[in-house]
């Protein structure tokens, strides 16, 4: 809140994406931060940023510093079937912080040339009451560009490391991959002690 003379002016909470517009090469490795501006006893949150899934392959979703003082809750799932990012953060106590800084950092590759869109879906925040927090969203934009030449794509080896659903450790177990080109591709399965036990092409 500001006060100039006999006039209160109030700053409006802001959850953002930034950068806000991004370009990027396809096949490469980028990373996009959620920011909070201007907020006052914060203590929670849920947030879910919908995507396109077909050109954006999410790859790690990470807590930033804003709630670094504190012991908190994070809970964080990427739905590539729903082509959702959904991610929960509380603080564990009475704790909450004011002001303005860094939630989330988001690892993705670009995999082939168009827009993502990246949009808040859900955008729940709240106070130490639990009431839900008044915010104005901005959501972003990522241009995937193709790659300055065909050439530069087949000598390059790329390396994913796919997650598999559910865990590893069940019955059965499912791995996705979409490629991004026609490459040739090699699919290599490692155990926990890193033997390689199934390989093929």
């Amino acid at each position: 809140i500001l006060v100039f003379g006999n006039v209160i002016l109030c700053q409006q909470t802001v959850l953002k994406i930034s950068p806000s517009e991004m370009n990027i090469n396809a096949l490469s490795i980028g990373e996009i931060v959620i920011q909070v501006e201007n907020i006052n006893a914060f203590r929670a949150y849920s947030i879910h940023l919908s995507y396109d899934s077909q050109k954006l392959r999410c790859l790690s979703i990470s807590r930033s510093t804003f709630f670094s003082n504190w012991q908190t809750f994070f809970y964080e799932i990427i739905d590539s079937n729903s082509n959702l990012l959904k991610i929960d953060e509380a603080i564990l106590g009475t704790g909450y912080e004011n002001g303005s800084g860094d939630l989330i950092k988001v690892q993705f590759q670009a995999l082939v040339e168009g827009d993502v869109n990246l949009n808040f879906v859900v955008a729940d925040l709240r106070d130490t009451s639990n009431s839900q927090i008044e915010i104005q969203t901005e959501n972003g934009i990522i241009h995937i560009l193709d790659p300055t030449s065909v050439d530069d794509v087949t000598k390059k080896s790329i390396n994913n490391n796919l997650l598999s659903y559910p865990n590893p450790f069940n019955s059965s177990t499912r791995i996705e991959y979409t490629p991004a080109y026609n490459l040739e591709t090699e699919f290599d399965i490692y155990s926990i002690t890193g033997e390689r036990v199934f390989s093929f092409t």
